[in-house]
């Protein structure tokens, strides 16, 4: 099985934060270095020198595991998905509230307790480049709360992924920056993009998410 847990993120900024023109990559890099903080026990400079890399929760979420680093980098997806912020308005003042999406997928589910402290731990440590700090207020699951700091964790529920009704056409808006590769080249104009090449694409990351990160 290759379940989902959509976590909705809700946010207090403390300070000035201006976006960048993309900001889930100022999330990922956020997250990426606070679930370090939070998930490493040994404190060693590189993940390759510890003995525990394999069970380690950043490991298995953010970084390739060392065991599939000789293989090629690019074979390794991560179980998650960060769905930026909606709003066109790249500047978030002091004291306004707001909020973006990530998704667990498969085996990282099980460590969503863990990602709850590391975005935290984002927030406390600052958000873009002058580390605008924030405050998590809480995190949900549609209408579920999940978290709330200084509060027992509360139980989730597994996202069910309803078929489409049957339908010949299909509409996709790409609203953040895409990356594909088609015969090991990467598609850099939209005219080289073709729905088989698409299909294809998205056939071959979820056989690679289900490799990595199914559940029994």
């Amino acid at each position: 099985m290759l379940p989902l847990l959509l976590l909705r993120i809700n946010v207090k900024q403390l300070q000035d934060l201006q976006l960048p023109p993309y900001a889930g990559s100022m999330l990922r890099g956020a997250f990426g270095h606070a679930l370090k903080h939070v998930a490493c026990t040994t404190k060693l400079p590189s993940c390759q020198q510890c003995p525990l890399a394999q069970l380690c929760v950043y490991t298995q979420v953010f970084e390739a595991p060392v065991h599939l680093q000789s293989q090629a980098q690019a074979q390794f997806v991560n179980p998650y998905i960060i769905k930026a912020p909606a709003s066109n308005n790249p500047y978030i003042a002091a004291n306004s509230m707001w909020y973006f999406d990530m998704v667990l997928v498969g085996k990282a589910i099980e460590q969503w307790p863990i990602v709850a402290f590391a975005w935290q731990k984002a927030c406390q440590d600052g958000f873009g480049k002058g580390k605008s700090a924030a405050e998590l207020i809480s995190i949900y699951q549609n209408d579920h709360v999940l978290y709330q700091p200084q509060t027992p964790l509360n139980h989730y529920q597994l996202t069910a992924i309803k078929p489409l009704n049957n339908s010949n056409q299909v509409t996709l808006n790409f609203v953040t920056p895409l990356r594909l590769q088609h015969q090991n080249h990467v598609i850099l104009h939209s005219e080289q993009l073709s729905a088989p090449i698409l299909l294809m694409g998205l056939a071959k990351r979820i056989q690679r998410l289900t490799e990595l990160h199914a559940t029994p």
